[in-house]
């Protein structure tokens, strides 16, 4: 069997990370090495207590337990637990979701079908909103799919994906300038350079909590430039014209939470942030019915 280090950064006081760690420790797959990263900064409260709650996973030494001196967000907590990790195959979860008992067993059979030329391979998910299952968004498109997920027509959440490790060390892992949007930055790179591999019949499990609320426009609007920013300046193999509709699409997610706002004055101004009147609004029209049509079918691939 091939180790696989599943890495899980947490932040706050760590409530019910427990529920996570067990969706991993009761996997098919047997030959796996667990590494929480604690994110609160060393000696903090919720460090503290974070530590209490995990204290019998560390005694009988069934997780790693690291404790960087300060907080340095997602990313940075990801790369760390990834360094201090030994597997062949990396998958890393958010400390409020789960995963199907066969996940990684699945995963990993796929990806040894797939051969080198494949990077990751992603499942399908289970959105649950107030406890309750609201959506399943199917994993169904493999190879070459660097476009359609660039275009948000491919979900591919953080904890979907298991990771070829040469993939992870090739690309130099997370970028820890980014605060939000950090998976979208990094599959996009792995998308580039790799093909995909679909497993649909395997889950990951995404719980809708108050940290997943939309933000205020004007914040999502920062983290949106921050990631075009990247987008206009990355060597992607994909057209001009592609990487504008790419653009667009992602500048127009943030017109539409302006609309939502009630304030159409910075909604046009967003809009003709990045290219001229005619492209802007025609993108903006066709992402409107994009999200109504995955509002009303509840899928994406």
């Amino acid at each position: 069997m091939n180790l696989v280090s599943v890495i899980i950064p947490t932040y706050g006081g760590g409530d019910g990370i427990k529920k996570v760690i067990d969706s991993v420790l009761c996997q098919t797959y047997k030959d796996i090495e667990i590494i929480v990263v604690d994110d609160n900064g060393r000696e903090t409260e919720n460090q503290l207590k974070t530590a209490e709650e995990l204290k019998e996973y560390i005694e009988q030494k069934k997780i790693q337990y690291i404790t960087p001196e300060r907080n340095a967000g997602g990313s940075a907590a990801r790369n760390t637990g990834a360094k201090a990790s030994s597997g062949e195959y990396l998958m890393f979860l958010d400390d409020d979701d789960t995963v199907s008992p066969d996940k990684i067993e699945k995963q990993v059979e796929a990806l040894k079908k797939a051969g080198k030329k494949c990077g990751l391979a992603y499942c399908s998910t289970k959105v649950f909103s107030n406890g309750e299952l609201s959506n399943i968004i199917a994993a169904k498109k493999s190879g070459d799919i660097l476009y359609r997920y660039m275009m948000g027509k491919i979900y591919i959440g953080t904890g979907t994906a298991l990771i070829l490790r040469e993939a992870w060390e090739s690309l130099g892992g997370y970028d820890e300038s980014f605060k939000r949007h950090q998976d979208w930055e990094f599959f996009a790179r792995v998308l580039n350079k790799y093909e995909a591999v679909a497993v649909h019949d395997a889950y990951f499990n995404r719980y809708i909590t108050n940290r997943n609320l939309k933000k205020r426009a004007d914040i999502l609007e920062t983290y949106c430039d921050h990631y075009i920013a990247f987008l206009k300046n990355y060597d992607f193999r994909i057209s001009k014209n592609k990487l504008r509709n790419v653009i667009n699409q992602n500048n127009s997610r943030i017109a539409l939470q302006c609309l939502k706002e009630k304030n159409v004055k910075k909604c046009k101004q967003v809009l003709l942030k990045y290219d001229n009147a005619v492209r802007a609004y025609l993108s903006f029209a066709l992402f409107c019915v994009s999200v109504c049509i995955d509002k009303f079918t509840g899928k994406k691939s």
